[in-house]
């Protein structure tokens, strides 16, 4: 009997690797702690690497990461499916936690190019008019993307995975990943390719 007992919970510990994040979180909000261990090693790590491309330190990012998981941990009953994927609610937090960390005079140090804390510096009309046109552009190419499309840019940028760790997510071989990413690279290129706009203005 206890034999059962204890095959039933392996598989049970198991299994929890193919669950979707929603369902983790939802086991989460019952204080399920092999959902928690689970949901852990697939954001943990990536928490820590979106803070480091932020410009915090190794110790510092670390920390910020471990803040987020308890968070994370307490709040998991505020997440709203219909709102926002999991993802994006837990960089969501991540940024916002970041803020709090920086209020508090911990020891984080930015990158001095961090475009949060660097002002841009005051633009012309001609600027002006071509930032939009560059922006409407880059939009209209967002928008005219597949779904799937979209949830591997958003993947490759927010969640900063590899093209490996794409292509496993997406189950598609690496080499159409990279091929994929490429051609979107290209389409926002080319829409924010202004020079026929910028000469014909200055001739």
């Amino acid at each position: 009997m206890s034999e059962k007992k204890e095959k039933s919970k392996e598989k049970q510990e198991q299994s929890y690797t193919s669950y979707e994040d929603s369902d983790l979180i939802f086991e989460i909000t019952k204080k399920n702690n092999r959902a928690f261990e689970e949901f852990f090693k697939r954001y943990a790590n990536k928490v820590k690497f979106l803070m480091l491309k932020m410009g915090a330190k190794d110790l510092d990012a670390e920390e910020i990461s471990q803040e987020v998981m308890a968070i994370l941990w307490r709040k998991s009953y505020l997440y709203d499916s219909n709102k926002s994927a999991v993802s994006s609610w837990v960089y969501t937090i991540a940024r916002n936690y970041r803020i709090d960390f920086l209020r508090k005079g911990s020891r984080l140090i930015l990158d001095s190019d961090d475009p949060t804390f660097v002002p841009d510096p005051p633009l012309n009309s001609v600027q002006i008019l071509i930032n939009l046109e560059k922006k409407n552009r880059v939009k209209k190419v967002l928008r005219n993307l597949s779904l799937e499309k979209k949830q591997l840019l958003t993947a490759a940028f927010f969640e900063g995975l590899s093209h490996s760790e794409l292509a496993f997510k997406f189950g598609k071989p690496l080499g159409t990943i990279k091929s994929r990413l490429r051609l979107i690279y290209d389409s926002l290129r080319n829409a924010e390719d202004l020079k026929p706009l910028s000469g014909s203005d200055e001739s």
